[in-house]
């Protein structure tokens, strides 16, 4: 009979097999008046359905790599799991090549600030240049003039903290990196080459004798677009009038820049190339002894009678010469000297080093044990000094300072915000408690995740006031939460005037009708 056929479906069969190693189908069926027996054949079938589950998922897995790969190796692609392993090792005898190609992000250009001698008395020592000569931190010129004074700068902390247009932790010199659109000039590497002359049968040999490694001048080309009131085009014409000046006499560098032969002016600028998250750095270059010699000047006074507006102030470009010609490309010394350049502005950073000392040279000699052993201790010194790693997220864009900290994954660009700056405290959350970010959530491979998990709110006097286990999408919509919370309360509020105005309204319209119907019926006796 069809009955006594045997079950050929694998489906059915592992299910039945699966029901017979756990015993469900033999158990009995359960007392509903005995609760405890029930509850547990209860927490027994759950049981027997999550493991169940997990088995036919690590099931299915198992089928589904075993495709990919079969795959894989039917199309002469080599193993799944081995793509970069095989191109790295192996012979492509089809020329399949098939590994993902180095797609890397055009990432982040860093230019610092020179340190012009602007002082009361040698701004005096030109009209153009008595310009900057104030002292109101309000002002774009005093913007201007810590830009291009660094001593400056860090000599009146108090009112460059106060300026709105500079952040006084931040050696770069943001307005123009801000907005540069390109950045060109590089010098390609060259092996120079000698080659002998020619025997007796024109045979000749050519030997590698060495290469200027990057040490000629060569210039380097920037295009910008200035943003409205033309800062940029400002400061580009207050640098080359201040090198101008102090070449005919009329302006002086700082003493000791004169007795240790330092050229002020200069400037570095720090490439880096990032990796398709926007988070490590893979190829990093530094341009070492820059200097403006070239912008619009007078030409943005040319004008057409079919232009309406001058576009030579809004898109133009900058030509820096190189004049040590010094780039260095890849040195790690790169990432240790920007990091120690933004130690000197911001030097809370530097809890992330405690092991850092200076040498009898002036030179840092520099420890990084803590920032390449434990990527959760790094936050965890960070938060305790005050400070926050900021998450990639675009709420926390224009907030902290950009810092290279060395990962198991390599070197990554972190921007380092102190918590009070964060957007939360200063927008969104203005009314409520400080609050202060602990971040923790890194994985143990070294690949960083959201750092923004792990909150903790503290009242003013530093007491906390509860923990919140939340990401920052969750902050958002806690935040959004208040705001829909405060617009309820006005709409409620605008409704109760609403009704109250009504209600007194129509009183006096009952009021008039009322004095209108009396004074109809007086007419009416009076007509009598």
């Amino acid at each position: 009979m069809a009955t006594d056929k045997k079950n050929t479906n694998p489906v059915s069969t592992h299910i039945e097999q699966t029901s017979k190693e756990t015993n469900v189908l033999e158990a009995p069926m359960p007392d509903t008046d005995n609760t405890d027996t029930f509850g547990a054949l209860q927490a027994r079938l759950a049981s027997i359905n999550e493991k169940r589950t997990e088995a036919l998922q690590t099931e299915m897995e198992a089928i589904f790599k075993a495709g990919m790969e079969a795959t894989w190796l039917g199309s002469g692609w080599g193993s799944y799991n081995e793509q970069i392993h095989n191109n790295f090792s192996k012979f492509d005898r089809f020329r399949t090549r098939f590994v993902m190609d180095n797609y890397l992000r055009t990432g982040f250009l860093f230019m610092t600030r020179p340190m012009l001698n602007l002082q009361f008395s040698n701004l005096q020592m030109n009209r153009t240049m008595n310009l900057l000569n104030t002292m109101n931190p309000k002002s774009i010129q005093f913007a201007i003039r810590s830009y291009l004074d660094t001593r400056f700068a860090r000599l009146h902390p108090v009112l460059v903290a106060q300026c709105p247009f500079i952040d006084y932790r931040s050696p770069f010199m943001t307005i123009i990196t801000n907005n540069v659109t390109d950045f060109s000039g590089g010098p390609s590497y060259q092996m120079n080459v000698e080659t002998e002359e020619p025997g007796y049968f024109s045979e000749s040999q050519s030997v590698a004798i060495g290469s200027d490694s990057f040490k000629r001048p060569f210039d380097i080309q920037l295009s910008v677009v200035d943003p409205i009131g033309g800062p940029i085009d400002a400061i580009m014409r207050f640098w080359t009038l201040y090198m101008e000046l102090i070449n005919t006499g009329e302006m002086i560098m700082y003493p000791d820049q004169v007795h240790e032969r330092v050229l002020n002016y200069t400037v570095s600028f720090y490439r880096f190339i990032m990796d398709p998250s926007m988070t490590y750095i893979r190829k990093m270059a530094k341009y070492t002894g820059c200097f403006p010699v070239s912008h619009p000047g007078a030409s943005v006074f040319d004008f057409s009678s079919k232009q309406t507006f001058v576009d030579t102030l809004r898109n133009y470009s900058l030509t820096f010469k190189c004049g040590s010609g010094h780039v260095d490309v890849d040195d790690p010394v790169i990432a240790e000297e920007f990091d120690i350049l933004v130690e000197r502005y911001f030097p809370k950073i530097r809890c992330l080093r405690p092991n850092l000392v200076s040498s009898s040279g002036g030179r840092d000699t520099l420890d990084r044990t803590l920032c390449s052993t434990d990527l959760r201790k790094v936050d965890e010194v960070l938060n305790n000094n005050g400070l926050v790693r900021n998450p990639i997220i675009p709420e926390f864009n224009y907030c902290g300072v950009p810092y290279i900290v060395d990962t198991p994954s390599g070197l990554r660009l972190d921007v380092i915000s102190e918590a009070e700056e964060l957007p939360f405290n200063k927008h969104l959350f203005k009314n409520m408690p400080t609050m202060k970010f602990q971040l923790r959530n890194l994985n143990e491979s070294g690949i960083p995740g959201v750092t923004a998990d792990n909150l903790i709110m503290k009242d003013a006097s530093g007491q906390a006031t509860g923990l919140i286990e939340m990401s920052s999408v969750d902050l958002l919509e806690a935040a959004a939460d208040q705001v829909t919370k405060a617009i309820e309360k006005y709409d409620k509020e605008e409704d109760q005037l609403i009704s109250s105005y009504l209600a007194q309204r129509q009183q006096s319209l009952l009021q008039d009708r009322q004095i209108t119907k009396t004074e109809t019926l007086g007419n009416k006796l009076t007509t009598i």
